[in-house]
């Protein structure tokens, strides 16, 4: 299995992510790496980053020299883990060992290529009506929002199937997880 955490200026939040990946890991698998993806951070995330990859054995790090988006950070920890089992944890959310454990619950389903658990959709507050009917009076008062999950699993087999016939090129490419 393998975790990726594509970050950016992460210094804050970085250590306590990967000591909770570290706490709820070896329950779940006994093999495990967690890669993380600097992609270009301009504060001290390179240097945490590094010695949380001297400290424990289990975590790597990848670093783009300029920023290149969450979604070349995900193609860049795909390519550098090795996991059968693919975690990408969005650093805009907590990490939670809850959600590790009900999406590593599903890994025996062979139909599966991507998962993500759901979270509860909710009503945006008033103010956040109002600032959106400022951009556009069409938007209901009774629109809800989707919650999106901090962490989705991958299939590694099922995306290296799909790949395009015309150019031998894998067809596979991750949305941000703020867009799903």
């Amino acid at each position: 299995m393998s975790v990726v955490l594509p970050v950016h200026n992460a210094e804050t939040t970085l250590t306590h992510n990967v000591y909770e990946l570290l706490d709820v890991l070896p329950e779940i698998a006994s093999r495990f790496e967690v890669l993380i993806v600097d992609d270009g951070s301009t504060d001290h995330t390179e240097e945490i980053a590094h010695e949380l990859a001297r400290c424990y054995p289990q975590v790597c790090t990848v670093r783009h020299t300029r920023r290149r988006g969450a979604n070349a950070a995900i193609q860049t920890g795909m390519a550098h883990t090795t996991g059968d089992i693919v975690f990408v944890h969005d650093e805009a959310t907590p990490i939670s060992a809850s959600e590790l454990r009900n999406l590593w619950s599903l890994r025996n389903d062979c139909r599966l290529v991507v998962a993500r658990t759901e979270m509860p959709c909710r009503s945006p507050g008033p103010h956040v009506r109002e600032r959106q009917a400022a951009w556009d009076n069409s938007v209901p008062e009774t629109s809800a929002v989707l919650g999106g999950s901090g962490m989705q699993m991958i299939r590694r087999a099922a995306v290296a199937e799909l790949v395009d016939s015309d150019t031998g090129h894998s067809t596979f490419s991750l949305p941000h997880p703020a867009l799903l």
